[in-house]
C-alpha cells in the first residue's frame, strides 16, 4: 500500500510538471 501511495505521488508530481511545461511553452 505505501509503496502505491508513493507511486501516485510520483504521478501526480510528473503530471504537474507536464502541465507546468505546456503553459511555459
Amino acid at each position: 500500500q505505501i509503496k502505491e501511495a508513493v507511486l501516485n505521488g510520483v504521478a501526480l508530481e510528473d503530471e504537474k510538471r507536464q502541465q507546468f511545461n505546456e503553459i511555459q511553452q
